[in-house]
Parts: C-alpha cells; structure tokens; sequence
C-alpha cells in the first residue's frame, strides 16, 4: 500500500534483507517503474551523492540552498523541501530523521519551524530516498 494506504502497487526487492536492499515499485499499468527507493546504509546513492546518513548540512550544500523537512511521525515523516534549490527538479524524495529526540513540537504533517540550532540538537540525517519516476 502506498500513498498513505489509499492506493495498491505491485513491487520488486532485490537483495531482501541486506544493507542494500533496493524496492522497485511498477506503476499498475504495465508502463514501468514508478519509483526506486533505498532506507538502508548500503552502497545506494543518488547522482548528485546523496546516500543514507546524508547530513541535513551536506543536504543543503548539494541543493545550494536551505532545506525545509516536514515533522515526524507520520507517513511522511522528514519529508524534504527543495526551496527553489539544485534539486527541485530531480524526482527525488528525501526522507529525513533525527539521531537525537526532537521536541514534540516538531512533530506532524506540517512544515517544521527551527532554529539552526535546534536542527543541528535534532543531528538530521537522510533515512530514506525515493527516485520517482516521471
């Protein structure tokens, strides 16, 4: 199930259970693949270098600009927002999460609100990347 349970899709793991497990996921009208997502700290990265353990720092660098993310516990938890950087447009969705506990203000499905401080405490790293297909 994807898009928040509302929608079926049939999909491939290649190498299960290993650090470089790869989830291919097909669009159900046989016309290809959908999108392509890692969550384990394998040999995966993304053409511009992103990979699993990608700093929030190292993340803004690459986009040239400032990130935004989304709060935390739920389905779309640390989703990133380009801001008009590099990589608005390269089909990627990067999932972000704290190494240390954010304050419960950051988290729900909006956009998070924090100082530069409070995102360096929070010690964000990438957690999931998402190739979407277009």
């Amino acid at each position: 199930m994807y898009d928040e349970g509302t929608k079926r899709r049939p999909y491939t793991i290649l190498y299960p259970e290993t650090s470089d497990e790869l989830v291919i996921t097909w669009k159900r009208d046989d016309s290809g693949v959908y999108d392509i997502r890692f969550s384990e700290d394998g040999k995966w990265k993304t053409a511009s270098g992103i990979k699993v353990g990608t700093t929030y720092d190292e993340l803004t660098n690459l986009n040239g600009k400032p990130v935004s993310f989304y709060g935390f516990g739920w389905d779309y938890s640390g989703a990133v927002v380009w801001n008009g950087g590099k990589l608005e447009n390269s089909h990627l969705n990067i999932f972000l999460g704290p190494e240390n506990e954010p304050a419960d203000r950051f988290y729900g499905d909006e956009i998070v609100k924090a100082s530069p401080q409070e995102i360096k405490d929070m010690n964000l790293k990438v957690q999931a990347v998402v190739l979407k297909k277009q």
